[in-house]
């Protein structure tokens, strides 16, 4: 009887601590940002990756790529730079870097992809939107 008590007592104080340690856990700091989806396409000399984070309004929050392995500077550039324009015009239909249009193109069509797995209907992302 005794150790059935002990054990009670110990399966109670784990339970306990277990409470007061949840409410002490590192909340990721994109967490209020949305959930994140990822997705590749084919650049211009490799694989193009996004990762985007949709807000709870349905916009995208977020939109990082990875494009380090495309082998030119300008490919680089890019792909960096065509998702900031897709974020800030929330739109697909964006213009390609003259110079390197495949990698532009692929982070476009990552894009859609990775909004596509977030049930996010595309249409409304392809068309033109004021700046």
């Amino acid at each position: 009887m005794k150790r059935y008590k002990n054990l009670l007592l110990s399966f109670a104080l784990l339970s306990i601590i277990s409470i007061l340690f949840c409410g002490c856990l590192k909340k990721d700091e994109n967490d209020e940002i949305g959930k994140k989806y990822t997705s590749i396409a084919v650049g211009y000399s490799s694989d193009i990756t996004v990762e985007i984070r949709i807000t709870p309004e349905g916009n995208i929050g977020s939109l990082k790529v990875d494009a380090s392995k495309e082998n030119t500077d300008i490919g680089l550039n890019a792909a960096s730079s065509i998702a900031r324009e897709i974020v800030a015009k929330q739109s697909l239909s964006v213009d390609a870097v003259s110079g390197a249009t495949i990698t532009s193109n692929a982070v476009i069509v990552a894009t859609e992809k990775a909004l596509n797995e977030a049930g996010i209907n595309t249409e409304v992302y392809k068309k033109v939107k004021n700046e």
